[in-house]
């Protein structure tokens, strides 16, 4: 805990310090272009910055979470409404391959599970090559469904590291992000009795196989069941 509220620290000092440079770039703007530019970088730091504070909130939730409102959710549609969530210029990045049984379904908090969906289908966008695929597959037995996203990606991340809180690979420093995402995921995973993995693929990209439960895992789980 004295860790991640140091790493936590360091994280949001560094937003602030850009944010205070470009705001004194800003007083001292000399003309149109400079205070657009500084306008510019003192929005892209705000947002940034909220960004930062929502994954710290969500984590706080988390670590304090007593139980989960669980339902038996249809896979596929909330694959979707993930996709659908994030940015079109993310989508465009890509070509997205889906190949998904319909009969799917989890058995899990659906907003919880739409952010899991959400996290891994935006990194492997934003970590694939550009014009890369991205594969999304789906199947299923009796008591559990299997969701494996692939991507080609461009760099090789210790994969033994990820969801490490605040983990970030040396050639994803300028990308957006604190490293908090996958941190998130594992928690949510691990609340939902489920398994979450990484490997590497033969296009320098990344495999990432995750299994959820489609049904209670016993007769008294320790999930709220709506149903």
């Amino acid at each position: 805990e004295k860790r991640f509220v140091a790493d936590a620290s360091h994280e949001l000092r560094t937003p602030l310090s850009i944010l205070q440079l470009h705001a004194q770039n800003l007083s001292s703007a000399k003309d149109a272009n400079e205070v657009a530019e500084a306008v510019n970088a003192i929005t892209e730091g705000s947002k940034r910055m909220s960004h930062l504070v929502d994954q710290l909130l969500s984590i706080a939730r988390l670590d304090n979470l007593q139980q989960l409102s669980c339902a038996v959710i249809p896979l596929t549609p909330l694959l979707h409404q993930s996709l659908s969530q994030l940015p079109l210029t993310l989508l465009d990045n890509v070509h997205w391959e889906m190949r998904l049984d319909d009969s799917c379904q989890l058995f899990g908090d659906n907003t919880l599970l739409q952010s899991v969906l959400r996290n891994l289908l935006d990194n492997a966008a934003k970590y694939s090559v550009v014009d890369g695929i991205v594969q999304v597959t789906t199947q299923h037995d009796t008591q559990a469904t299997t969701i494996r996203i692939s991507n080609s990606g461009s760099t090789a991340p210790d994969t033994s590291r990820l969801g490490d809180r605040f983990y970030r690979h040396q050639q994803h420093q300028n990308t957006e992000g604190a490293g908090l995402g996958l941190s998130i995921v594992k928690h949510i995973v691990a609340l939902h009795r489920g398994q979450l993995s990484f490997k590497h693929n033969k296009v320098s990209g990344l495999d990432v196989t995750l299994t959820l439960p489609t049904t209670p895992a016993d007769k008294k789980p320790p999930l709220n069941s709506d149903q």
